[in-house]
């Protein structure tokens, strides 16, 4: 039985087909009721301000959202302990387009 082998080596190059942006809103309130009404602002002018750059605003998606709870510690009496300072909300977006290099600048 006669054999043949062959070794190579090969290689590919190819621009990618997708960009996604992700950004992060996050900002801390005494009121939970302010934390969750300044989200939507924030959100808001985020969006407005990617509107500018030719970006749809259908095309920003939430992937989480969330408010949680912020404690700060301080000292009474030799032990420390911990008091509520406030609310913070942690908005997390994403925008989804197809590299063409005109968004991004190229």
């Amino acid at each position: 039985m006669k054999t043949i082998r062959v070794t190579g080596k090969g290689q590919i190059k190819v621009h990618p087909d997708t960009t996604r942006i992700t950004m992060t809103l996050e900002r801390k309130f005494p009121e939970y009721a302010k934390a969750v009404s300044h989200s939507a602002q924030d959100t808001e002018k985020l969006k407005d301000i990617l509107a500018q750059y030719g970006f749809d605003r259908k095309e920003i998606k939430t992937l989480s959202f969330d408010v949680d709870t912020v404690f700060e510690s301080y000292k009474e009496n030799d032990a420390y302990r911990q008091r509520l300072a406030g609310y913070r909300y942690r908005h997390v977006l994403k925008a989804e387009f197809l590299s063409d290099g005109k968004r991004l600048g190229n």
